[in-house]
């Protein structure tokens, strides 16, 4: 076990990050949302309204620091102007964005203080991020990997790389996408390296995932969840003990940030619990039990919607040649399914199971927000079908290799 990551593995392992940061960041399939960066006029190609609530309160704790938990929302958004926090704000109380405390720690270390000074390190800060989700994600993958005596892991960075929800998202400053992964890739080493899994880490990357924000939390315990399901050594049994396990450390974890989060409103604002509760959840009920301005569940509409979606593209390498769209994959993985039911074990089972649960989910759970928000749908495919996509193509692709080589009597 000490083994795993040698020198050579290092190296191939810092070039395969080096291919999936090339993609992200100069992205040569030219995937955008005009939603996203504001037809061309904002920096986040994916969704620049919440990155620049991070970009603003950094802005505003360097250059007229005050006390205050809370990021902040410029007066202007209303007039689609996301840039300047300096004609007047309103603090952002529905998630508490911690990541924007270090963020400004660090500008101001190194003297960060006028405009173009901010947008250099907002470009450090955004490649930071984009390297931070393709160590963890690619991590991931290579331990599964490792685990499964799979020996071709170059189509994993590939994939990775040209995945449309991860060439959107890798380095939005309110999202971290790496937070998303942070729990799978503890649970992974834990349970393959080193036998055991470190519940105190487990929570703790709990914490700091829900202190950034609440969004897409159910495909956040499920991603880390069944982590722990491939991971675990044994049985059945054993393997939903550990998923269990898992999944209640990051149950919990949601709770305590909620009761910190409604605590620190509380000394923020001087309310009352109730009166920090409704400031805490003011959009809850309408981006999780309502259909306010979205089409309604399972009807024409919500076909038409989905219809769109699936159309994009969810694995594109260059702009002139999309390679899969959503309903391609779709299709693929009910058609492969279907052919290896009879002879997958539990594990790969629950790769098809963790995918289109993990999608679904969030339509469940917030259905307003993900049918608002196309450009939420390119994140939370990636995250589950597409994610689920790579590691199958990999582990059919190793098969499909190893059979043939030994067809030809060579040794893979």
């Amino acid at each position: 076990m000490t083994a795993i990551i040698n020198g050579k593995n290092k190296a191939f392992l810092f070039l395969c990050v080096l291919v999936v940061i090339f993609f992200w960041v100069f992205n040569p399939s030219s995937v955008r949302s005009v939603y996203g960066d504001g037809d061309g006029k904002y920096e986040d190609r994916g969704d620049s309204f919440s990155e620049y609530i991070v970009r603003n309160t950094i802005r505003k704790n360097v250059l007229t620091p005050g006390l205050g938990f809370f990021p902040i929302v410029a007066d202007s958004y209303s007039f689609g102007d996301y840039t300047s926090y300096e004609n007047g704000y309103k603090k952002y109380y529905s998630n508490l964005a911690l990541q924007t405390v270090p963020a400004s720690v660090l500008a101001s270390f190194i003297g960060v203080q006028d405009y173009d000074k901010f947008q250099y390190y907002f470009i450090f800060l955004k490649l930071v991020n984009g390297l931070f989700f393709a160590v963890v994600l690619l991590g991931f993958l290579y331990l599964w990997c490792k685990k499964n005596n799979l020996k071709i892991f170059w189509p994993v960075p590939l994939l990775v790389a040209s995945g449309s929800g991860f060439v959107f998202f890798s380095q939005n400053l309110y999202f971290v996408p790496g937070l998303m992964i942070l729990p799978a890739i503890i649970v992974a080493y834990g349970a393959y390296v080193k036998g055991k899994i470190n519940p105190v880490f487990v929570f703790v990357a709990g914490l700091l995932y829900f202190f950034r924000g609440y969004e897409f939390a159910t495909v956040f315990a499920l991603v880390s969840a069944f982590s722990a399901f491939v991971f675990s050594h044994g049985g059945l049994f054993k393997k939903l003990k550990s998923m269990a396990m898992v999944f209640g450390l990051i149950v919990l974890a949601f709770v305590s940030v909620l009761m910190i989060h409604v605590g620190l409103c509380m000394i923020e604002t001087g309310l009352s619990v109730t009166g920090a509760s409704s400031n805490v959840f003011s959009a809850l009920s309408k981006r999780t039990a309502s259909t306010t301005g979205v089409a309604k569940p399972l009807t024409l509409a919500f076909y038409n919607v989905m219809t769109y979606r699936w159309s994009l593209s969810g694995f594109s390498i260059l702009n002139t040649w999309t390679v899969l769209s959503e309903i391609n994959i779709i299709i693929l993985m009910i058609g492969s399914m279907l052919i290896r039911f009879k002879h997958m074990d539990w594990n790969e089972l629950a790769i098809y199971l963790f995918g289109f649960i993990g999608y679904a989910s969030w339509y469940v759970f917030a259905y307003q927000h993900m049918m608002w928000h196309d450009m939420y749908d390119w994140y939370v495919f990636a995250l589950t079908l597409g994610f689920s996509f790579i590691m199958l193509f990999t582990l059919y692709f190793n098969k499909v290799v190893v059979y043939l080589s030994s067809r030809v009597g060579v040794k893979v």
